[in-house]
């Protein structure tokens, strides 16, 4: 696996893990192992801060070292790429013209024979992109940088502010919006340039989107959220959560999803906001995107999260740390955020069990009667089958 080893912006947005792999169950636990294979593995566990679809069974997720994978409806494929750079953002008005960034200033564009550089915007780590059409496109970055891409190329625009710019988004050239650090909320170009706004708070804004009403919003630190109405002002509403807010994306007029550290996922109108559930483990999430009805959140340990049914994890990168193997083959592997697999029927399922704290033991009898340990003294047994939580001395 590809990895970065850039000082940068994102470096507190990306985490490190062991790749995921189960070895085969052993039909008798106490024969000597010979040989372990891989018979399930996730296709990566780096971080994913970037996605972007274009239909349901189309959807793209980049992130750290340069990973970009598919994900075709059913399962996911690592797509080759020229950089190593931690790729933060994609966007496209098709599948024909897809685009990413990189923390090395790389613009990727993914043409039919994979993904290509584009080109490299020198003196700026790129964080955000953002566009009308292939020939109106936009990225932001540290430094206060904005790269606005036309007909003759890329070119820097002018901005009043050095501070990093983490998201960009907009319904025309006239109707542009940018925020970063300190609060900072750029918007552009009805003055002929990009002026600074005043915000009602200076932590740290990472994402923004509006739903072409003239309501938008913007999120950041410590469960921020900002709300711009249709009058131009911004102010700060009351947030159901105080974890760090990443993206947010509209899904209609009026209807928005946020996303963020601890898998929390936030859904609203813009004003009155409430924490959606999401079934199984969980990792914190930096990224959304939206299409065919469908949603699709992605985050560290190569997580990905679809909607369908209600949120929860379709693919997951994380560490298992342990596992039972009874004589009945029916094995039980445990590991990160409540990550559960079951060897049944000659293959490793999903396992949902009630908690989303790291496990890092298991142990029991038979596959019916199992006790797993975790994090903050968690302790869960499974009795004939059933799980439940057992209170820890």
């Amino acid at each position: 696996m590809r990895r970065g080893h850039r000082i940068h912006a994102v470096a507190g947005l990306v985490a490190l893990g062991a790749c995921l792999a189960q070895p085969d169950a052993m039909l008798d636990p106490d024969a000597p192992i010979t040989t372990l294979q891989v018979v399930q593995a996730a296709p990566t566990n780096a971080t994913l801060l970037a996605a972007f679809a274009t239909a349901a069974d189309r959807v793209w997720f980049a992130g750290q070292g340069g990973v970009i994978v598919r994900w075709d409806g059913a399962t996911s494929h690592v797509e080759s790429t020229p950089t190593e750079e931690t790729i933060t953002a994609l966007w496209g008005p098709n599948e024909a013209m897809l685009l990413g960034v990189g923390d090395g200033g790389s613009v990727l564009q993914r043409a039919a024979t994979g993904w290509q550089l584009d080109t490299v915007l020198p003196g700026s780590q790129l964080l955000g992109l953002w566009g009308l059409d292939a020939a109106r496109v936009w990225a932001v970055g540290t430094g206060g940088a904005v790269f606005r891409r036309g007909a003759s190329g890329w070119e820097r625009m002018a901005t009043p502010t050095a501070t990093e710019l983490w998201s960009v988004w907009g319904t025309s050239e006239d109707a542009l919006i940018a925020v970063g650090n300190n609060g900072t909320i750029l918007e552009c170009c009805l003055s002929g340039g990009w002026q600074q706004v005043a915000t009602p708070s200076a932590l740290p804004l990472f994402g923004v989107a509006g739903d072409g009403t003239g309501r938008v919003v913007a999120v950041g630190a410590g469960g921020t959220i900002f709300l711009r109405g249709s009058d131009g002002t911004w102010r700060q509403v009351a947030s159901p959560t105080t974890v760090n807010l990443f993206r947010v994306m509209a899904n209609a007029i009026g209807d928005f999803t946020i996303v963020g550290d601890g898998g929390r996922i936030l859904r609203g109108d813009g004003a009155q906001w409430s924490i959606a559930p999401v079934r199984g483990p969980v990792e914190n999430l930096r990224a959304i995107t939206m299409a065919g009805g469908r949603q699709f959140a992605a985050g560290w340990f190569g997580s990905i999260l679809s909607d369908a049914g209600g949120w929860q994890t379709v693919v997951s990168g994380a560490v298992l740390f342990a596992v039972h193997s009874p004589s009945d083959g029916r094995a039980l592997a445990v590991g990160l955020g409540g990550l559960a697999y079951e060897r049944r029927d000659g293959g490793w399922h999903r396992v949902t069990l009630p908690t989303q704290t790291s496990l890092y033991g298991v142990a029991g009898p038979s596959s019916a009667e199992r006790i797993v340990v975790g994090d903050s003294g968690t302790i869960l047994r499974a009795s004939g089958g059933t799980w439940r939580v057992e209170a820890s001395p």
